[in-house]
């Protein structure tokens, strides 16, 4: 349950580098998570456990927001794994560095600690096309979690973007352009085909970089699933609508 990655000799700029740039948010994600936590159980929270991590900046952003916090971040594919191993935790001061743990395993079969929050970003739960598939990952999330544990699954509303090319600019100059491509999308199945591609300023082309085959989960299945994996409270935290798309956070207590 990997996305694919392709490179080429000819493309110098580090795609994982560019995803991150293009798409994600640690601190604002860390932030979110923490509040919302210390909101619905009246206390910090300690352990998060991020499945399908990626380059785990989510993780790395954790543990060096206080001292008492740690994190463990799940993989399954060895690439995002390294990047985020070189760059964000080889960045991170010791102490903090000492705070997350990497693990490289199937988010649904790995046994961890119990953690306070389980977050997943970036709809990677898509992945899981089928209900029986999407249920035996909630129910690992659920055994992962402590006796007051949250699980955080981001997603979207409404229907899938589609295909949208924005630029990036670093130091006033061009940097590169990132690709949304929407390949295919069966609204009677929720069926998504999807790329990404990038360009740097010399023109040169990186298709492929990242290609999905998701099903667009509708929030009321996700929540039906939820209660069936034996969460409690299931609630919806809207954000601001992008387009077709509205992102939404979907919440789950022990």
């Amino acid at each position: 349950m990997t996305l694919s990655y392709v490179g080429t000799q000819k493309f110098k700029l580090s795609p994982f580098a560019l995803y991150e740039h293009a798409v994600q948010s640690p601190d604002i994600h860390v932030d979110f998570f923490s509040r919302l936590f210390r909101e619905i159980r009246g206390r910090e929270a300690v352990l998060l456990r991020e499945d399908f991590c990626g380059t785990f900046r989510i993780s790395c952003a954790w543990a060096a927001g206080s001292p008492a916090r740690e994190a463990v971040a799940v993989d399954l594919d060895p690439a995002p794994l390294r990047h985020g191993r070189r760059v964000h935790l080889g960045a991170l001061p010791a102490p903090a560095a000492a705070r997350v743990r990497v693990v490289r395993g199937d988010v649904r079969t790995v046994r961890l600690p119990p953690a306070d929050l389980v977050v997943v970003c970036n709809y990677s739960f898509w992945l899981f096309r089928s209900e029986a598939g999407l249920s035996r990952y909630l129910r690992a999330a659920r055994r992962g979690l402590g006796p007051e544990g949250v699980l955080v699954l981001e997603s979207l509303a409404g229907r899938p973007a589609p295909t949208r090319t924005t630029s990036f600019r670093r130091g006033g100059r061009p940097w590169f352009t990132f690709t949304w491509e929407r390949r295919s999308w069966n609204p009677a199945t929720r069926r998504l085909r999807a790329a990404i591609h990038f360009r740097d300023p010399e023109g040169r082309e990186l298709r492929d970089a990242f290609t999905y085959d998701f099903r667009f989960w509708r929030a009321a299945e996700i929540e039906r699933l939820l209660r069936a994996a034996g969460f409690g409270a299931v609630g919806i935290v809207r954000g601001k609508p992008t387009g077709a798309s509205l992102p939404i956070f979907v919440v789950a207590t022990v």
